[in-house]
């Protein structure tokens, strides 16, 4: 207002000309041009007295309704912990609908069973050796069309995972640490000591947020020790590994030549860094995975302002040292899941040696396999015909049943120990995930998309599924189908084959 009343007051004589301001030739001022010129004032305060009265306005209305109270109130109080009103009146809850028909228990109907799957195995050449095992979830006679033993491949890793789940527990997790050797120094004398983790990575992956699971780190070691040495003044220090845990040869005799030569899988061990991968592009893998992943620890150190000195070497830790840094794997149930998925062969003998400690066995081949054949035997796994050498099923000499497999399948799935459940949950999806991501691009094996879900096993001339699903009728199965002996030549139709195998058993009316 005190703006308004200052332009009435100013009158045109306010711009009269004079004589000491005004040249001759200069012309007058117009009125239109003063008047502009008021308004323009005016309108401007109007605008700035607009703004601060919004500013000042709202600020007191957000502090009126409690905006401000998460800066000024200090408290770990919360709005859950705020009592409703007593004049409030919640609906009742409504109950959630099912968002798939309830399973429906039945027996097999062996005519139709042998049905679906003989009309695949006509078309198709699967080799000499060929079993097919169906039978239902809940209670109920299995269909079984082939006898004896066969290579499982693959397969084998359900039977290590299911052992080690029940034996160590689904939360188990195993640590990676760096000790420090006692006595005061400019140098410290460390040692970075395996414990076994089989996901433990060099730095976390680019895309964290996209990765299950979480694996530990040895950037998190690094950083972690390199504080510890700062807090004593230290920045010098001598590294050496540990990597006893593990006992007897880190490769199988059992196994293929080429299994190392062409980097299909890493020496065990219990200390490596991205499963001793050196290159992602092309796979390549060291065969001294402790050693490397120690180098590459000390690299970590090095950008973190700790020197090194001399080259690493493999000693046991003193039994004075104290621990200065450790990291956790994830837990058994997650790394589980992730070795099913993407039939992670190194993962899945570490798996075996974890299970072979557990039982008090020794941390080696032999030891995990008779760990394994301990512990499933108890769970009710028929284990005559069996032969176990290792965790993987890379192993040429590895054998099972098709009863063993139906009834690991089935206690993964049914057991009310939750502890088991990561094998039936870590199968792949059939055209989904993991292994069986790219599988069922047929119209013959359409109807097992996103119903199936088997582990995979795949060695040369092998082909087999051990998996889950469910029939026309709603009835849960568990099934397996084994080709050995498969000639070269028919490699994709053997492939082909179990996908419509596993179709053929989900479109059934198999159940009576």
């Amino acid at each position: 207002m005190a703006a308004l009343r200052v332009a009435r007051r100013r009158t045109d004589s306010d711009f009269a000309p004079a004589p000491c301001r005004i040249g001759r030739g200069d012309p007058l001022p117009d009125r239109r041009e003063i008047h502009q010129y008021d308004l323009g004032r005016i309108r401007w305060y109007v605008a700035v007295l607009t703004v601060v009265v919004l500013v000042v306005g709202g600020g007191i209305a957000a502090y009126a309704l409690g905006g401000f109270d998460r800066w000024l109130d200090d408290s770990d109080a919360s709005a859950l912990d705020v009592e409703p009103p007593e004049e409030l009146d919640f609906p009742a809850a409504r109950t959630p609908q099912p968002v798939l028909d309830d399973a429906t228990p039945g027996q097999l109907d062996r005519r139709a069973v042998e049905a679906s799957v003989r009309a695949v195995f006509k078309d198709r050449t699967f080799g000499k050796h060929t079993g097919v095992a169906v039978a239902p979830l809940e209670q109920g006679k299995p269909v079984t069309i082939g006898s004896g033993s066969y290579m499982p491949a693959s397969t084998l890793k359900n039977f290590t995972s299911l052992a080690a789940l029940d034996s160590l527990g689904r939360d188990a997790r195993f640590t990676t640490s760096v000790v420090r050797a006692q006595g005061a120094g400019r140098t410290a004398r460390l040692t970075l000591v395996g414990g076994g983790d089989p996901l433990l990575a060099t730095k976390p992956p680019k895309d964290s947020d996209d990765v299950y699971p979480q694996p530990a780190t040895l950037a998190d070691l690094a950083d972690q020790t390199a504080k510890a040495l700062k807090q004593d003044g230290v920045k010098q220090a001598e590294v050496s590994f540990d990597d006893s845990l593990f006992k007897g040869p880190d490769v199988n005799p059992r196994w293929e030549d080429s299994y190392i030569t062409t980097d299909v899988t890493t020496p065990v061990s219990a200390l490596w860094a991205d499963e001793g991968v050196t290159d992602v592009d092309t796979g390549e893998r060291t065969t001294q995975p402790a050693k490397q992943a120690t180098e590459a620890f000390v690299d970590l150190l090095a950008k973190r302002g700790v020197s090194v000195k001399g080259a690493v070497s493999r000693k046991k830790a003193p039994a004075d040292s104290a621990d200065i840094a450790s990291v956790d794997s994830p837990p058994l149930g997650q790394i589980v899941q992730h070795t099913l998925a993407l039939s992670d062969n190194s993962a899945a003998d570490v798996i075996q040696r974890q299970l072979a400690i557990g039982e008090g066995e020794p941390a080696s081949f032999e030891g995990g396999a008779r760990a394994m054949q301990s512990v499933l035997k108890s769970l009710g796994v028929p284990w005559q015909g069996i032969q176990v050498y290792d965790g993987s099923g890379l192993s040429r000499d590895n054998a099972v049943t098709l009863r063993a497999e139906l009834a690991v399948l089935k206690l993964a799935a049914t057991s009310r120990d939750s502890d088991l459940r990561p094998v039936a949950s870590g199968l792949p999806v059939a055209g989904f995930s993991g292994s069986l991501a790219d599988r069922f691009t047929s119209p013959t094996s359409y109807a097992g998309l996103g119903v199936a879900r088997a582990k995979t096993g795949t060695l040369t001339g092998t082909h087999a599924y051990a998996g889950l699903t469910t029939d026309k009728q709603g009835t849960p199965l568990a099934f397996v189908a084994i080709a050995n002996d498969v000639k070269d030549k028919f490699v994709l139709d053997a492939r082909a084959g179990l996908d419509d195998i596993a179709a053929a058993l989900t479109s059934c009316a198999c159940t009576r």
